[in-house]
This record gives C-alpha cells, sequence and structure tokens, in this order.
C-alpha cells in the first residue's frame, strides 16, 4: 500500500490471543480500501484481508469495530461516493477469519445525504447492532445519531439527538452492566468562537429502543470541546476522555487542544477531572483516543498529537483511579483536593504537604483506616479514622511522592496522591 494516513480510532478489538485491526489504506491505483488484520500478542501478522467498496470513485472507510455475539466480527465505517457527494452507512460482518458473512450499505434519504458510524456493538439479548455516529439534515445541522438494525444488519429504525440547532456527533459508544447504553460526543451550539458555532462535550444514555435516560453536558462552550472515548470501571463509575480547545476560546488565533480525563459516577455526576497538555505547543492537538484499564485498575490510555510532524505519534499513558500518573509532570496538585466517593465527601490538605496532612470526612466508622504508602508500595503510615478530620505528621517523610488510601470494610474507596516537599 502507498500510505495509510486516514485514522480508525475504534479500529482495534483484543480478542484470546490476538488482536484484530480495522485500518483505511491507500493503494497504488489511488483508491482507499480498508483492510482487516490479525496479529498475535507479539505484533506477528497472521493474515490480511482487503476490503473494497465494489464501485468506481466509492472509497471504503472502516471506522469501529467489535465482537458479534456468535463470535465473529462487525466492522462499521462509510461509503464515499465522490460521484454522488454522498456518505452511507456500512456495516460488515466477518467470521473470526476475515471472511465477509454479509455487508450493508444503508443510505441517507435526506438533502445532503451524509452518515457517518464511529462505532457498533450488538446487543446480546435482542441481537440488534447499534451504531453511533452523526447525520447531516441540512448544509450546516449536523445531528448526533444512533441506529438500530437486525442481526443482519438490516436498518430497523434511528434517532437523532441534539439540543442546539446545529447538532453534534457521538464519537464513542459502550454497553453498560445494566444493559443500556451511552454514547459520547458533542454537542454544537449557537455561540460563536473564532467564527465558528461552539461545542461543549456530551454523554446521552439510552435504553434498547432509543429512549433517552438521562444527558449530560460538560465543561466550557469551546471551539473543540468533545469526549472522544468512554469506558466503564468495573465498579460502574465512568471514565471520560475529553479533548479542548484552550486558545481560541479565549480570542487567541490557533488551535491548542488539550486533554482532560473524567471519572464520574453511573449518572454522569464529575468525581475528579485532570487536565494533561502532552505536546506543550499551541498549534497542536492532544486526542486521547482510548482508554482501558490494568488488572490492578489503573487507567491506560492512548493520546493522539494531531499536528506533530509525520508520523503523527501517540503517547501512552498510565494513570491511578485517582487520575494521576507517578510523576508530577502531568497531575498537579492543588492545595485542597476534594472529592465525593460512595456519598462520602473526602477533603485532603494542604497538598504539596510540608509538616502534616489534614483528612476531611462527612461521615466516618469504625471500620474505616488511612494508608500511606511510597511509590515503591511500601508502607510509612497505618492509622484508624476515629473522627471526621484526621492530621497525620509527615515531618519525618522525605522529599518525594506518596499515596494516601482510604479504606472501608478492608476495601480500598479513595486513592490520592501526596507531594511532599
Amino acid at each position: 500500500y502507498v500510505g495509510n494516513s486516514i485514522v480508525t480510532r475504534m479500529g482495534l478489538y483484543k480478542d484470546i490471543n490476538c488482536f484484530y485491526a480495522a485500518l483505511v489504506v491507500l493503494d497504488s491505483n489511488n483508491n482507499w480500501p480498508s483492510v482487516l488484520i490479525k496479529f498475535n500478542y507479539n505484533g506477528d501478522t497472521l493474515w490480511q484481508k482487503t476490503f473494497y467498496s465494489g464501485t468506481n470513485n466509492v472509497n471504503l472507510y472502516f471506522q469501529g469495530m467489535n465482537k458479534s455475539i456468535d463470535g465473529g466480527l462487525l466492522i462499521t465505517g462509510i461509503f464515499e461516493d465522490f460521484t454522488l457527494s454522498q456518505r452511507s452507512i456500512l456495516i460488515l460482518k466477518t467470521d473470526t477469519n476475515g471472511n465477509q458473512i454479509w455487508r450493508k450499505k444503508i443510505v441517507s434519504t435526506n438533502v445532503n445525504p451524509a452518515w457517518s458510524s464511529n462505532r457498533v456493538i450488538q446487543d446480546s439479548a435482542t441481537k440488534k447492532i447499534i451504531v453511533a455516529g452523526y447525520q447531516y439534515l441540512g448544509s450546516n445541522t449536523i445531528y448526533s445519531l444512533i441506529m438500530f438494525c437486525d442481526s443482519l444488519g438490516n436498518k430497523l429504525n434511528s434517532f437523532t439527538y441534539s439540543d442546539f440547532m446545529y447538532g453534534g456527533g457521538f464519537q464513542d459508544l459502550i454497553q453498560t452492566k445494566d444493559k443500556n447504553f451511552i454514547a459520547v460526543g458533542q454537542n454544537k451550539n449557537t455561540v460563536i468562537v473564532s467564527g465558528s458555532n461552539s461545542m461543549k462535550a456530551q454523554l446521552a444514555k439510552f435504553d434498547i429502543s432509543g429512549n433517552i435516560i438521562w444527558k449530560r453536558e460538560y465543561d466550557t462552550t469551546a471551539m473543540v470541546n468533545v469526549f472522544n472515548t468512554i469506558n466503564e470501571m468495573p465498579s460502574g463509575d465512568l471514565i471520560l476522555g475529553q479533548e479542548l480547545d484552550t486558545l481560541n476560546t479565549y480570542g487567541i488565533s490557533g488551535l491548542n487542544t488539550f486533554t482532560k480525563i473524567y471519572r464520574t459516577d453511573a449518572l454522569g455526576n464529575i468525581k475528579w477531572k485532570k487536565s494533561f497538555d502532552f505536546s506543550k505547543n499551541n498549534a497542536n492537538q492532544d486526542i486521547l483516543s482510548s482508554i482501558n484499564f490494568a488488572n490492578n485498575g489503573s487507567i491506560l490510555g492512548t493520546v493522539w498529537l494531531v499536528s506533530n510532524p509525520k508520523p503523527n505519534p501517540y503517547i501512552l499513558i498510565r494513570l491511578d483511579t485517582t487520575g494521576c500518573d507517578s510523576t508530577t509532570t502531568y497531575c498537579l496538585a492543588t492545595s485542597i483536593e476534594e472529592q465525593l466517593i460512595n456519598n462520602v465527601h473526602i477533603k485532603i490538605f494542604p497538598n504539596p504537604v510540608s509538616d502534616k496532612v489534614i483528612v476531611e470526612l462527612t461521615d466516618f466508622n469504625l471500620n474505616s483506616e488511612i494508608k500511606i504508602t511510597n511509590v515503591l508500595g511500601q508502607e510509612i503510615i497505618n492509622a484508624a479514622i476515629t473522627e471526621k478530620k484526621t492530621e497525620i505528621d509527615t515531618r519525618d517523610f522525605t522529599d518525594g511522592i506518596y499515596f494516601l488510601s482510604l479504606s472501608r470494610d478492608r476495601k480500598i474507596i479513595f486513592t490520592q496522591k501526596l507531594i511532599k516537599r
């Protein structure tokens, strides 16, 4: 292939003993087909299959992939028709060897027929296939799109969502533990920033019939403010990756977006949020493309530095459950850290610490304790909590990074990084 500059963020699936990758490539005839590749855990290619649209001047772009309930692969994407200026949704199913079982092309009937599908999931109970993306409804109106299909990819119905006339779009989709769904993306509105309609990051939960259960918007209106990825923790809490513009919003020319990571409860209420500027370049974009979890519960992510010189680099990050890494570079401690965990308000201050650290709780019981460990995991302090306000002497601590954990009934419910100076 000549190139592969079209990025597919959701086109990777981890299976038992292998990975599947769905990619878009450029061939020697200047066509853009898509390829499906199977790798082992060492990165060796086991097989590769190429998929064309089958029509001249129509490209086929894979955008998202997931496992079907019968063990095959479901791939979603778009047909790009340059003759008709049309985008149609692709849903394709293969077996585990990459052999196509069926493919569907779903065409919009609107004046400006353009659909895009970024993510696909199959519901195990109903066997419905759910696709998340966006749809044009006129020349300037883009609405968030959820589409429901039967198990063979035939469209059943679709829903568009927007609180504003300029719409938005869904970038990622998960099925939650209660068998409902949450889609994330952005909502565009009438507030103008640097000549364009601004947006807010959005989070929407809906059921298998497409009924909205609840919706949330986050942060300020900005030229770019979008949730690109979401994942659900074993506890039911949500981890969200946001891209937020920091320049155009304040009337400064140039586009600089940095990453924010949120942890919310199952209803979308914020527990904490952290900001990261990995590129530290005012002309760059940092996009948190995917989120997953390590075996110990820590957060794993990939950050795409869009405007860096090619090949556009990715950064791999690993954070603890409070959104901090093991350095101070991207986790700036503030004087007061306040969290709401399991309906208990927890306040920790000061941070950084010098002589003492204070932990305040709105509620406590005799089965609670505080533990402080160093970066090697060695226990420095282990103390029972006997009142709502606990003071811990840190004068003998050497300068560096520590972790304060709060446990109830021998289960850790909260961990916070401390910096001793």
